[in-house]
């Protein structure tokens, strides 16, 4: 088939762009591997943007993980952040559907019972205990709910957005919320402040802002300290902000299509025992 014509096909399908960019800009093998992956029903491969940060974090761990299929518990910050989420998609599901937000008992209620869930499960608790986990999620939470939840309109909750990428790769996001007046806003569970360049750079927040074509974003930040504290950090996307994103994410499936895995780079702070599962695993292989 000619390029045209393989063009002509894949709009038949439904496809109008590979990698974020439209079909006449792909090459012909693009174009060819992405109709064969369509025509023989074959399931497209997906990354998660949990996939793609952690192979630009490190690219051995990204091997134990997803190459390997090693699997470590998840560590107690995580639950903590899981139990909120979780409390949050309730209360802005609920105010999508009868456009008024749940009591605070009930929101905190839905916590509880997701952090109960997930604890019941291996958890390492190694910078706090779960008591001590519990606790400051459901303060975070009380705070957010008089300091900043209740202003939030939302429009969409939770939406899974599918991305075409090129050579059959496709990215699967899903959003945490979107807000009438504010845009895409994402979640964050944390136990520090983030800075504004931390905001600015955000690859999550320019993927998320590509997919729905959504320039405004924000983070409403959680932060989980003795006296809580909310940060709603808001601000707009260009498009080379989105191009920035199509690129980066273009380089993480080339590399891993060429099962290119380099390590974290030396002295990198996420690279040790404590924030590392593999660390142990991986310091040995490389030092025989």
């Amino acid at each position: 088939m000619t390029k045209a014509e393989l063009i002509q096909e894949l709009r038949k399908r439904g496809v109008e762009k590979i990698w974020g960019r439209g079909l006449s800009r792909c090459l012909k093998n693009e174009l060819e591997l992405a109709l064969r992956c369509l025509s023989e029903g074959q399931t497209m491969p997906y990354l998660s943007l949990t996939q793609v940060q952690m192979y630009l974090r490190c690219g051995l761990q990204y091997w134990f993980r997803y190459i390997e299929g090693k699997k470590v518990p998840p560590r107690g910050a995580a639950i903590v952040g899981r139990a909120c989420h979780r409390a949050l998609e309730h209360d802005f599901k609920t105010a999508l559907k009868e456009g008024v937000h749940e009591p605070v008992d009930v929101l905190l209620d839905v916590y509880n019972e997701a952090f109960k869930a997930e604890n019941e499960r291996e958890v390492l608790w190694d910078r706090e205990t779960p008591e001590e986990g519990f606790k400051s999620g459901r303060a975070v939470l009380e705070r957010f709910a008089t300091n900043g939840m209740e202003t939030i309109v939302p429009v969409a909750v939770e939406e899974e957005v599918e991305l075409l990428l090129f050579d059959g790769i496709n990215l699967k996001v899903v959003i945490d919320l979107e807000d009438i007046a504010e845009g895409i806003l994402d979640h964050k569970i944390t136990t520090r402040k983030i800075n504004a360049q931390d905001f600015a750079g955000d690859l999550q927040l320019r993927v998320y802002s590509y997919a729905k074509r959504q320039s405004r974003v924000g983070f409403n930040v959680l932060v989980r300290k003795k006296s809580p504290e909310i940060q709603l950090l808001r601000g707009k996307l260009k498009e080379a902000d989105w191009n920035w994103a199509l690129n980066i994410l273009g380089y993480v499936a080339q590399g891993i299509q060429r099962q290119v895995f380099l390590p974290a780079p030396p002295g990198a702070w996420w690279c040790s025992p404590q924030w590392c599962g593999y660390w142990e695993e991986c310091h040995r292989e490389l030092s025989q």
